[in-house]
């Protein structure tokens, strides 16, 4: 058996295991993920690299601060499951009980949207990137394929022809991990290249933004973050933000040093400075020098139409979905859709959104 195939096995018997209710419930239930995490070497070289970015080199330099901080985190992260970034982007190290209480962290948010018997539609239908583009093509508005082999050579090359550039995504990825954009002068080359990283790829034709998104930060397509819940009494929208990237990244994503601000969910006037994951606040991009607040989205109610249409018209069976939408000249297109984190939403706000968010999801 060779290496390929034993890696499609062992990713194969993973998601069976996210997927088993049993699993779910041993898992998060009884708090199996905190034990392994909180007696590992790399939670803790995790999270001294975390606490090295938020405090200054005074407070890294007093023992007695360091750990108390680290006792804190780890108190947070049993009783809230929130990890060292969480813990410092919701402000926890001066929050009381309450104010921490009323913070959503990613771990509570995935068991809570797992507990609801749709975590093999998510696995199916929005992690499998390639397979989410075959079912909402028509709103990605541009072309696509799937490189997977040695096979999908000729594909590949045929693809690229009379593109300039082209941008590849691992199939599986997430905050804008492993995501890079290529010129195509080298077909063979860069094919090369994408069978040596291993893995499923997804090959994309570029999407050219309006002037008003790429204001912010032209190297990066600057995004909106819209979130959908179907439940019971209807399909609603709920606190989108914009992520916009920095000077010579090629992606927006927080993880990768992007900025994000709320949007006013109703008018899409943007409704707050810009902030980073390294709790910097900006009234205006640092590079760009364009400011956030009060910034109007352009044609923002056909994006709230075209949002609702795509969850209840293609995707009717989920409950949960966080879409990213970019903005041409030509109108919205889609990006992709996923379980959203809420970590942007409420870092920037400086409010917890844990009630507001089960509330939606159970339909009460």
């Amino acid at each position: 058996m060779n290496t390929n195939t034993l890696f499609a096995h062992s990713r194969d018997l993973r998601s069976k295991l996210r997927q088993s209710p049993v699993i779910q419930h041993l898992y998060y239930g009884l708090g199996i993920d905190m034990l392994i995490n909180c007696f590992s070497a790399s939670w803790e070289s995790n999270k001294h690299e975390i606490m090295k970015k938020f405090l200054t080199e005074e407070e890294m330099k007093d023992s007695k601060t360091v750990k108390l901080i680290s006792r804190d985190i780890d108190k947070c992260y049993n009783r809230y499951k929130t990890t060292p970034l969480e813990y410092f982007l919701f402000g926890m190290r001066s929050a009381d009980k309450e104010k921490r209480e009323s913070y959503i962290s990613d771990k509570v948010l995935y068991s809570a949207v797992a507990k609801t018997g749709t975590r093999s539609l998510h696995d199916a239908e929005l992690n499998d990137k390639f397979h989410f583009y075959e079912l909402t093509s028509e709103y990605f508005k541009r072309s696509a394929i799937e490189v997977k082999s040695a096979e999908d050579r000729a594909k590949f090359e045929q693809f690229v022809v009379g593109k300039d550039k082209v941008i590849f995504k691992p199939n599986s990825s997430a905050c804008g991990s492993g995501i890079f954009i290529s010129k195509t002068d080298d077909p063979k080359g860069l094919f090369d290249k994408l069978m040596a990283a291993k893995g499923d790829w997804i090959v994309e034709e570029l999407i050219k933004q309006c002037d008003i998104m790429a204001a912010w930060n032209p190297s990066s397509v600057n995004t909106v973050r819209i979130t959908t819940f179907k439940n019971k009494r209807g399909t609603f929208i709920h606190c989108p933000f914009i992520r916009v990237g920095r000077t010579g990244s090629d992606v927006d994503n927080g993880g990768q040093g992007g900025i994000y601000a709320l949007v006013d969910a109703d008018t899409g006037a943007v409704s707050s400075d810009g902030k980073d994951e390294r709790c910097n606040i900006y009234v205006e991009h640092p590079d760009s020098k364009v400011p956030f607040k009060g910034v109007q989205i352009p044609r923002w109610n056909e994006l709230r139409q075209l949002v609702l249409e795509i969850h209840n018209k293609k995707m009717p069976k989920h409950i949960y979905i966080g879409w990213d939408f970019a903005l041409t000249d030509e109108g919205w297109v889609l990006i992709e859709g996923n379980w959203g984190e809420y970590v942007a939403q409420q870092s920037a706000s400086g409010k917890g959104l844990k009630n507001e968010f089960m509330k939606l999801l159970y339909g009460k």
